[in-house]
């Protein structure tokens, strides 16, 4: 089953990234789609245009 995600938990992780208290949030972003998290990098790439 795949669980959908909002916007919120992908900028928080823009925002951990940023303030380095994690290496990568594509990182996480794709390992959250191995688990069945419906979410996708372009979601990330989005949040950090705007």
């Amino acid at each position: 089953m795949a669980h959908h995600v909002e916007a919120a938990p992908v900028r928080l992780l823009d925002v951990a990234e940023r303030r380095g208290l994690i290496q990568s949030a594509e990182g996480c972003v794709r390992q959250m789609s191995d688990f069945g998290y419906r979410v996708s990098v372009d979601l990330l790439e989005q949040i950090r245009s705007s």
